[in-house]
């Protein structure tokens, strides 16, 4: 997106550009996602002690808005478990 589309998407759809917009935290999982090369939930959450599910969220979110992009693993214990890597 140039600059001009970027300003007429701020215009003309306010609501998308609060949605892609990242928060300071978000914006920090990024770059340790990018340094890292790839990450998994557990990862996260071991990394800055928060919760399963909350590092879930947090790497889904950027997922659903298109920073993330995300493979299967199927662990031995059964389940699904995915791994993101940066798309940016």
């Amino acid at each position: 997106m140039n600059e001009q589309e970027l300003r007429k998407a701020i215009i003309e759809d306010p609501e998308y550009v609060r949605y892609i917009l990242l928060s300071d935290r978000r914006a920090k999982l990024m770059r340790l996602i990018q340094k890292a090369g790839q990450i998994n939930s557990a990862q996260l959450s071991k990394k800055w002690n928060i919760s399963g599910p909350n590092a879930s969220r947090q790497l889904y979110e950027l997922y659903s808005k298109g920073y993330l992009k995300r493979a299967d693993i199927l662990p031995e214990s059964g389940g699904v478990e995915y791994i993101y890597k940066s798309v940016v």
